[in-house]
């Protein structure tokens, strides 16, 4: 039922020693993957977005959990980067063999992906329209992220389940790293 959940979760225990949460518990309805990096301008600039989002949906049924992408990230690292934005309340995986990217198809960071209890993305993209490119940001005047996120709950088709995101490039893993 989730296995999304439980690969995060293995993943997790590999990586971390299982030393945090492991998320979206199975009581939630909906997970929310948020991809990141560590030294990602954007991701980095929408951290307090992340935080609200998570303050917001978890109440509601929506597992949050903050997947950084880059295999050599250490844990330290990773909890260093949580507490400099304030984001320790928030699940997060290493994401070291690019499983749960490659099952959302996340390219770049940040991008988000809200699947359902039976592991389908049902959204991937953008968290909101506030970077127009690399060095342009204006305030956003579309919520995608969070319409999808409703629609989600609500169980109604999500009314754009594809966006483009704008960050850092996911550089895909040397072939003997995905292998196992």
């Amino acid at each position: 039922m989730y296995r999304l959940v439980r690969i995060a979760a293995a993943l997790l225990c590999a990586t971390l020693a299982c030393a945090q949460t492991p998320p979206a518990a199975p009581s939630k309805k909906i997970a929310l993957h948020l991809f990141v990096l560590v030294d990602c301008p954007i991701s980095r600039r929408l951290a307090p977005e992340f935080r609200r989002l998570c303050a917001d949906y978890s109440p509601r049924g929506v597992g949050c959990t903050l997947v950084f992408v880059d295999p050599d990230t250490t844990p330290q690292e990773a909890r260093k980067h949580l507490k400099e934005f304030s984001l320790e309340s928030i699940p997060f995986v290493i994401d070291s063999r690019h499983e749960l990217v490659r099952r959302a198809g996340a390219t770049v960071t940040p991008e988000a992906a809200v699947l359902d209890a039976a592991s389908r993305v049902l959204y991937l993209g953008r968290i909101d329209d506030s970077h127009v490119s690399w060095t342009r940001s204006r305030p956003p005047t579309r919520h995608d992220l969070r319409d999808a996120l409703d629609a989600a709950l609500a169980g109604r088709p999500v009314p754009r389940p594809r966006t483009d995101a704008i960050g850092c490039y996911i550089s895909p893993l040397p072939d003997d790293s995905a292998k196992d």
